[in-house]
């Protein structure tokens, strides 16, 4: 038996990454990826904003009860994206390339609507331990 709670969680993520990324293509950047994944994480969005690689965490949020969604990023969240990155860009990117951290941070005001918000280089690259 599936939690429903846990359900409606990943639901309002999933709609969140899709808002997430029809937004940042309304700005003009293109999309690359979509939850990339590999052995150590999932990234929600790899997106290419001029010569720009941007990693970009997606959080949704219904209230702020726990605070603004961005604030769900933690120390933590920041090294293994930091990490991701480094992985990803070894991979897929030019040598030279340069890339950020972004957030895009979400919170449901009604049904079918939302506020929107884009954090520009949310957080540096982090050591990785």
């Amino acid at each position: 038996m599936t939690n429903t709670s846990t359900e409606t969680r990943r639901e309002l993520g999933r709609r969140g990454e899709e808002a997430a990324a029809v937004f940042l293509q309304g700005i003009g950047q293109h999309i690359i990826a979509q939850n990339w994944r590999c052995r150590f994480g999932e990234v929600d969005l790899i997106t290419r904003d001029g010569d720009t690689i941007v990693f970009c965490e997606v959080k949704t949020r219904k209230s702020v009860r726990a605070g603004q969604p961005a604030e769900a990023i933690t120390l933590k969240k920041q090294q293994k994206y930091s990490r991701l990155a480094m992985l990803w860009l070894n991979q897929y990117a030019d040598t030279d390339c340069a890339a950020r951290f972004d957030a895009v941070s979400i919170l449901v005001t009604g049904e079918h609507r939302a506020q929107i918000t884009l954090l520009k280089g949310a957080f540096p690259l982090v050591e990785v331990l």
